[in-house]
Order: C-alpha cells, then sequence, then structure tokens
C-alpha cells in the first residue's frame, strides 16, 4: 500500500473511531431522554423531548450514514492497491 493510501486510510479509521464515540453517546443521550419523558411532569414543563428523540434520531442516522461512507472508501483504497 502506498504512503498517500496508507496515510488516508488512518485517516479515515480516525474519523470512524470519532463517529463511533458520536454514536454511542448520543444513544446514551437517547436512552436518558427516553427515561426522563417517562415522568410526565417534566414532559409537561419541558414539551422538547419528542424534539431531542428527533434529533438524536438525525445523529444515529447520519452517524450511520458516515460509517458506510468510510467502509466503502476503505474498500476502494483496498481494491486499487491491489489493482496495482
Amino acid at each position: 500500500m502506498s504512503k498517500k493510501n496508507t496515510d488516508i486510510e488512518i485517516e479515515l479509521l480516525k474519523i470512524d473511531r470519532k463517529n463511533i464515540i458520536i454514536k454511542k453517546l448520543s444513544m446514551i443521550i437517547y436512552e436518558m431522554v427516553t427515561e426522563l419523558g417517562d415522568i410526565q411532569e417534566l414532559v409537561a414543563y419541558s414539551g422538547n423531548f419528542d424534539d431531542m428523540q428527533t434529533l438524536l434520531d438525525c445523529i444515529l442516522d447520519e452517524s450511520t450514514d458516515n460509517e458506510h461512507s468510510i467502509s466503502s472508501i476503505l474498500e476502494h483504497l483496498e481494491k486499487s492497491e491491489v489493482v496495482k
């Protein structure tokens, strides 16, 4: 594998690691919001729980899309090295 491709792969793996952290933190927050949403007094007070859950769903969807994109790029890099 060329130095350039190795450097690209390292950077993509760093992004993937950060993406995993974002996904895990989002899932933790989602669970906490869900638990708080069971307390009717808080729901009546804030009314924002649905909005927060929707936002967290969007973050998780983007995170999943990022994982797919990174995997595709890494696969392409590996194939380009095999062809050489």
